[in-house]
């Protein structure tokens, strides 16, 4: 039992290292969006370029808003996606650690570039996201992304 156990485990880590890396970002987009409770979900299909949410603490604003992020650019080839706050420092505090986080969860095995506050995945891909100043009038946090 437990040889046929190992060897369907063994067929299955081959099989998983001969996929494409579509295939494989495909995959992890499955996950993410498995991850994502109702909510976020609905943020998050949401296809308009900019969102902006207004609910309690603790709601998943972040975490959404970084599902957002990660998958606009592991769907889209070169989509750049920007994570808008008051300040330059404001917007690091707020995503930087979440996209990071995500990035070990989902083995997404992105480049961190901390000057500018870049993250591009190695995916395939060439989309990058950046944490940056909003217009001098802006006061909210705006998630947008083009292709």
């Amino acid at each position: 039992m437990a040889t046929n156990f190992h060897r369907l485990l063994a067929q299955e880590l081959k099989s998983q290292n001969e996929l494409s890396d579509d295939q494989k970002a495909a995959q992890k987009v499955v996950s993410i969006r498995r991850a994502m409770f109702s909510a976020q979900a609905d943020m998050v299909n949401d296809e308009c370029e900019r969102i902006s949410v207004l609910c309690p603490r603790r709601a998943g604003k972040t975490v959404g808003f970084a599902f957002k992020m990660v998958l606009t650019a592991l769907e889209y080839q070169g989509a750049r996606v920007a994570f808008v706050a008051i300040t330059r420092g404001h917007a690091k505090q707020i995503v930087w650690d979440e996209l990071k986080r995500q990035d070990a969860v989902y083995d997404l095995n992105c480049k961190f570039h901390e000057t500018d506050l870049t993250m591009t995945p190695q995916t395939g891909q060439s989309s990058s996201w950046v944490a940056q100043r909003p217009p001098p009038t802006s006061r909210s946090i705006v998630v947008g992304s083009s292709t």
